[in-house]
C-alpha cells in the first residue's frame, strides 16, 4: 500500500511540474500570476478552494519548477516534463516502484490532457538542439 502511495504522490508532483501557471487553480482564484508569483500572501487566503489551491505541496513543486527555469532551455514546458520524468523514475525505482510504468501513465497523461506527444516532442528539440550547435560551430569556423 506504501508503494501505491509513494507512486501517487510523485504522479501528482510530476502533473503539476507539467501545467502550465495558466492553467492551474491558483491561476484561476487569483492567488498566482502566469509566471507563478503569487499575488495573494498565504495568510490572506480565505476559503477552503484558495488554501487547497495553494497548499505547501503545490507551493513546492512551483518552487522546484521555478529553479528549473532559470538553467538554459528550461523555460521550456518539455524541460519541465523531462526534469521531472527523470527524477520520478530514479527516485520511483529507489523504493521499488515501476519507473516504466509510471512513465507510461504520466506520458498517457500528457497525451490526453494535453495532446503532447512527450517522446516525439524530446525527440523534435534534440534535433533542433543538434541543428542549433552545428550552426554554432560552423560560424564559429567562418563557414557561411
Amino acid at each position: 500500500m506504501n508503494r501505491l502511495i509513494n507512486a501517487f504522490v510523485i504522479f501528482q508532483f510530476v502533473k503539476l511540474l507539467a501545467t502550465p501557471y495558466k492553467k492551474t487553480e491558483a491561476f484561476k482564484l487569483g492567488i498566482i500570476d502566469a509566471k507563478g508569483n503569487y499575488i495573494k500572501k498565504q495568510r490572506d487566503l480565505k476559503t477552503t478552494a484558495e488554501k487547497q489551491a495553494s497548499n505547501i505541496f503545490t507551493r513546492l513543486v512551483w518552487n522546484i519548477k521555478k529553479l528549473i527555469e532559470k538553467v538554459p532551455f528550461g523555460k521550456t514546458r518539455l524541460a519541465s516534463i523531462a526534469t521531472a520524468l527523470f527524477l520520478i523514475k530514479e527516485e520511483a525505482e529507489k523504493i521499488g516502484a515501476e519507473g516504466e510504468m509510471l512513465e507510461e501513465a504520466f506520458c498517457s497523461w500528457l497525451m490526453e490532457e494535453h495532446g503532447i506527444d512527450y517522446k516525439n516532442e524530446l525527440l523534435n528539440e534534440k534535433f533542433e538542439e543538434l541543428n542549433l550547435l552545428n550552426n554554432l560551430k560552423e560560424n564559429r569556423h567562418g563557414k557561411f
